[in-house]
């Protein structure tokens, strides 16, 4: 997407939107980091407890690493809660009428990650030389598996924001058909896929980016430089995938929110064609007064 440049007169409801923006784009960062520096811990643990010959090294690495992991999942969670918060002070009219619908995965989503997840995260933290090494290995992935469960039921709330989908109207307030059906959602998969990836690549470009770091400062530089393979493996597959993701969300948005999609392109009439496209602004300024546009842009390689 280029960069769409509007005026935005201060209301309430959009001083909101910007409030919630920053806080789901801040929150974000750190749900990618987390599961992905405990995806590079976890892959550091298992190659100090499977692996052979010096194996140490493994173990330096994964407790090195899983100290960036525990402080970003704790201000992850506080991100996390500032968000609930807002779903009931700033759009308290979609709670009262979605509610029942957003917030059974939220639910599901805080048992996991409030209870079970920080469960084993404290369990996994304090029990490191105490417990058989296969045993604490094994505890890393269920916390592993716990956040990845939240991730689930979090992208299916944000898919049903974006696409309401798997529910009926009764007097007056929505209520869900079955957890099932909201997971088929269509706009569900691609958002999934979509974070996945982006867990991945930050995960891995994180842990390559900070074993350079290291070795750049002569720290353990034996153990560091396998970190940067390890980071690099994780991020570079799922770098050359995610452009071909993330157009297939793109086709997703276009197709489900064809007026929200027009409106990330900053176009307000129809142009080009079905065979040659559309321009694609790279940089835009819009007059929301005049509904005028002027942008900088490449032909046909936009959406039609």
């Amino acid at each position: 997407m280029g960069l769409t440049l509007a005026t935005i007169p201060l209301a309430v409801t959009n001083l909101s939107r910007m409030q919630f923006a920053v806080t789901a784009i801040t929150h974000f960062l750190f749900v990618t980091t987390t599961i992905g520096m405990l995806l590079t811990t976890m892959i550091f643990e298992f190659m100090y407890v499977y692996g052979r010959g010096d194996t140490e090294k493994y173990g330096r690495l994964t407790l090195f690493f899983s100290r960036i992991f525990f402080f970003s999942f704790g201000t992850g969670v506080v991100t996390g809660l500032i968000m609930e918060f807002q779903f009931g002070m700033n759009w308290s009219a979609f709670t009262r009428l979605m509610g029942d619908v957003a917030g059974v995965p939220l639910a599901i989503e805080s048992m996991i990650s409030f209870f079970v997840e920080s469960t084993i995260i404290g369990l996994w933290r304090f029990t490191w030389g105490k417990l058989p090494k296969r045993a604490h290995a094994w505890l890393g992935v269920g916390m592993l598996g716990a956040s990845l469960f939240s991730i689930v039921w979090i992208i299916a709330i944000n898919a049903f924001m974006q696409n309401p989908y798997g529910f009926r109207l009764e007097g007056g307030r929505a209520r869900l058909t079955s957890l099932i059906t909201l997971l088929q959602n269509p706009q569900y998969r691609p958002e999934f896929l979509h974070v996945l990836f982006a867990i991945l690549i930050t995960g891995g470009f994180l842990t390559a980016g900070i074993a350079a770091w290291q070795i750049l400062h002569k720290r353990d530089t034996s153990a560091f430089k396998i970190a940067v393979q390890i980071g690099l493996l994780i991020a570079l597959p799922a770098a050359f995938l995610q452009p071909a993701q993330g157009d297939d969300q793109g086709a997703a948005t276009a197709a489900l929110q064809p007026m929200k999609f027009t409106a990330i392109e900053g176009r307000y009439e129809t142009e080009g064609s079905p065979t040659t496209g559309a321009p694609w602004a790279m940089a835009a300024l819009i007059n929301e007064d005049t509904h005028t546009t002027k942008a900088v842009s490449i032909p046909n390689m936009g959406t039609y």
